[in-house]
């Protein structure tokens, strides 16, 4: 089963003519700025640190080694943000629109602005529908 591709690549003839060269690759000029090396910035110096205090002067406290909990770090206050009313218009909603100021009803009463409008067919592309013409029928005619 994989023998069959190693066999037929032993059995096909090596190529005696060598390949053409490829083409040579012309890259245009391109300068980049030189960038100069930024100067290292200057570290504030850090205020003393305070002293801690030592077993010596702690009489009853518990050791580090012995103490399983970290000790409590101090906390701060944050000042609380100022507190803003805003006034609230109302807090009612609907998805329908509102009804009319005017007596309901009067706006049903109105004409229709398209009623005498004609019909126009905006297909584009495919052939307009053609009915044919209503005829009346013929009143028969007795012989």
């Amino acid at each position: 089963m994989y023998v069959s591709p190693l066999v037929v690549a032993l059995r096909t003839p090596a190529v005696g003519v060598a390949p053409a060269p490829l083409p040579g690759m012309a890259f245009a000029n391109v300068q980049f700025p030189r960038l100069t090396v930024p100067k290292p910035l200057r570290v504030p110096a850090l205020p003393p640190a305070a002293e801690r205090p030592t077993a010596a002067t702690q009489a009853g406290a518990a050791s580090p080694a012995r103490s399983s909990r970290p000790a409590a770090a101090p906390v701060r206050e944050v000042p609380a943000a100022p507190t803003r009313k805003v006034p609230v218009v109302t807090d009612q909603f609907s998805l329908t629109p509102p009804a009319a100021k005017d007596a309901p009803g009067e706006a049903a009463k109105g004409k229709d602005p398209f009623e005498s409008v004609p019909v126009v067919d905006d297909s584009i592309g495919s052939i307009p529908l053609q009915l044919p013409p209503i005829v009346a029928p013929a009143a028969e005619t007795s012989a």
